[in-house]
């Protein structure tokens, strides 16, 4: 399976799947520094986070999702924005058919202690970063928005 990310691309396909919110996390170390992972099937940095699953709450999804991806053990300290768009959407393709949906990810700041991370399959590379190096690193979409919005808004970001 390929994971394509069209953000704002008039070749982009037409979503074909219910909309499925998610969540992601800015988690910030003792240092100040933040927390980004390069996806396996993307190759791009990414905030760590992914879909909510029957019962559980968005911030228990958040949580959940940090533990798998990572090993970290975060806090929640506020939700950053809701971001929502038909502009950006994400293909999974077999070769054979795909699935196509638009995005809905719900951010919230959080933090850690211990910033020993142990990453699952779904991330190549892991690393703390300051703002000005994220800058420069190719990313997924939204991505540098929402670290922005997360470090200087003091009001849930929504679209």
């Amino acid at each position: 399976m390929k994971l394509s990310v069209y953000n704002k691309e008039s070749k982009a396909p037409k979503p074909n799947q219910p909309i499925q919110p998610g969540a992601c996390a800015v988690i910030l170390n003792e240092n100040g520094l933040i927390f980004l992972h390069k996806r396996s099937d993307t190759k791009l940095w990414a905030l760590p986070g992914g879909t909510l699953e029957l019962g559980e709450s968005i911030s228990q999804c958040c949580l959940r999702e940090i533990k798998e991806e990572t090993n970290l053990k975060a806090a929640l300290e506020k939700m950053i924005g809701v971001y929502t768009s038909p502009n950006c959407v994400f293909e999974w393709n077999n070769g054979k058919s795909s699935k196509v949906w638009q995005i809905f990810v719900i951010a919230f700041l959080c933090r850690v202690e211990n910033d020993k991370v142990v990453l699952n399959s779904e991330s190549t590379d892991a690393g703390w970063f300051s703002k000005e190096e994220i800058e420069k690193l190719k990313t997924l979409p939204y991505v540098k928005e929402v670290i922005s919005d997360a470090l200087h808004k003091k009001t849930a970001y929504f679209d």
